[in-house]
């Protein structure tokens, strides 16, 4: 959540017309007559304190964790160096863009791109412990157990046989979920870690010559922050995807 998505809340809004809030700004102005300050000096006392008790009921934004690759591994932690790299590339980038409105408009994308990157490590991290997780299902040994039990023919649900069945084939079941869930993981993460990189390779562009080629197809500045915009939605849909799988 942004800054102004935290400030335009019911608790900001409540501190701001608080009695307790008008008050402090009162003896804030108090204070200031007081040591002998000028009116205008008195009121910046008032208005200082009334600040500080508006700014304690703004809510924190989401603390990140740091993102540590060595806690993925194989392909997931493909994907995590992958977004990794081409946040380098993209800071690089900003860094040799001469200074004007272009710097500045690639800077304020900096943003989204860290949030891809920590959107894709969460992902990563909540991918592999989906696959770990089926790892420990055994599909093999459970299919010879279920045919063993039933011979491969239909059995009665109501009896222990049936039942144990039963059970066996969710164990299965679960286990193709799993397998469903990984395999599209992967598949959006190879997805849109191209598109990423595409729109950093855009960006170099933009960051050497100031705007791109009047082409026909060719992209404005508006159009890659649009797409990276669009990048970053999908990533937190994954990520949001994996989070109630795991």
């Amino acid at each position: 959540m942004s800054f102004r998505d935290r400030f335009f809340t019911k608790p900001v809004a409540e501190a701001i017309m608080s009695p307790s809030g008008i008050l402090l700004a009162g003896a804030g102005v108090a204070a200031g007559v007081l040591i002998g300050l000028n009116p205008v000096g008195a009121v910046a006392i008032g208005a200082a304190a009334w600040a500080g008790r508006v700014g304690t009921a703004i809510p924190r934004g989401p603390v990140r964790q740091k993102i540590n690759r060595r806690t993925v591994s194989g392909e997931w932690q493909r994907f995590v160096d992958e977004a990794l790299s081409a946040q380098r590339r993209f800071a690089e980038a900003v860094e040799r863009t001469q200074p004007g409105p272009v710097r500045d408009r690639l800077q304020g994308l900096s943003t989204k791109i860290e949030d891809f990157v920590h959107h894709s490590y969460e992902v990563a991290q909540g991918g592999q412990a989906i696959t770990e997780a089926r790892s420990a299902i055994d599909t093999d040994r459970i299919v010879r157990d279920l045919h063993r039990l039933t011979g491969g023919r239909p059995v009665d649900t109501s009896s222990s046989t049936g039942r144990a069945a039963a059970a066996m084939q969710a164990q299965l079941a679960t286990a193709s979920r799993m397998d469903n869930t990984i395999a599209e993981t992967h598949n959006k993460l190879v997805l849109l870690d191209a598109r990423l990189d595409e729109l950093v390779t855009r960006s170099i562009e933009l960051s050497v010559t100031g705007s791109l080629p009047s082409t026909e197809g060719s992209a404005s500045l508006g159009t890659v922050e649009q797409e990276l915009v669009d990048v970053v939605d999908e990533m937190e849909a994954v990520r949001q995807a994996v989070a109630e799988v795991g």
